[in-house]
């Protein structure tokens, strides 16, 4: 007995939820990526002076008061711990080498561009020292077929998001800015060795005349960083667009609380 085309997709349909090793590979690299620039070791979470100033010390204060024509913000992180209404900047040199890791680990398509501009430059390179052929072995070099199996739809999107992102603001290749940074302040308070060379400023306040004291220092730090926000909610839309496991998860549930709540029910 034959089977019409409904009965056979039917037969066809997958009865248990499941995910390709590719898709799940590239997908917990993408929210890897994306946990780690939105997080507090990556994004400035900051405040103008106004806002910030209830939260700053008396020398920090007046510090940032008389140098507010060079400052445009105070990054809050080690201040407080509810960062509700501060602004979210980041760094633009550590979100690319954040960027770069993501490409490396699962960008099929970043890898095979790269690969296929070497292949060329190595073709060129060949032709152009063919008069030599007999001091050098050069083999021909052979670019795969590009695997469109590998290009999952979220990695394409998130690369398009931020490379976009990127290139609004400063191109590498030229070292063009367009986009002024905002100049952030940084206040140290911890007794642990800094990570990098902190200015130090002298505080001016008086001491006795006979004392061997010297005046404490108010060590502080710039970093130049966009507002990072807006990728973010836009990285997120894409993370919720591809999530299908979450979503099948509530369809699973949303089923099950049917059958749990009403199967044995009675009118």
């Amino acid at each position: 007995m034959s089977l019409d085309r409904n009965q056979a997709n039917i037969i066809d349909k997958p009865t248990e939820f499941n995910i390709s090793k590719k898709w799940g590979r590239q997908w917990y690299r993408f929210q890897q990526f994306l946990d780690k620039i939105d997080s507090p070791n990556t994004i400035l979470f900051c405040l103008d002076y106004d806002e910030g100033k209830e939260y700053l010390k008396e020398d920090e204060d007046a510090f940032f008061k008389n140098n507010m024509e060079e400052f445009d913000c105070l990054m809050m992180n080690n201040l407080i711990t509810e960062y509700k209404n501060c602004r979210q900047l980041v760094n633009i040199n550590k979100l690319r080498r954040h960027f770069l890791t993501f490409n490396r680990e699962c960008n099929y398509e970043w890898h095979y561009n790269r690969a296929k501009k070497n292949v060329h430059d190595y073709e060129e390179a060949c032709e152009r020292l063919s008069e030599f052929r007999e001091h050098l072995e050069l083999p021909d070099m052979i670019l795969p077929k590009k695997e469109q199996s590998y290009i999952l739809p979220f990695v394409e999107e998130a690369y398009n998001v931020v490379q976009s992102w990127l290139n609004g603001r400063h191109l590498f290749e030229t070292n063009l800015v367009l986009k002024k940074p905002a100049n952030v302040l940084t206040f140290r308070r911890s007794n642990r060795r800094p990570r990098m060379v902190l200015r130090k400023i002298p505080i001016e306040r008086e001491l006795p005349d006979d004392s061997d004291e010297s005046p404490p220092e108010l060590e502080y730090s710039s970093t130049e960083a966009y507002d990072i926000e807006d990728l973010i909610t836009t990285l997120r839309k894409i993370e919720a667009k591809y999530d299908i496991e979450s979503i099948f998860n509530r369809a699973a549930a949303g089923i099950r609380g049917i059958y749990h709540t009403f199967e044995d029910s009675s009118e």
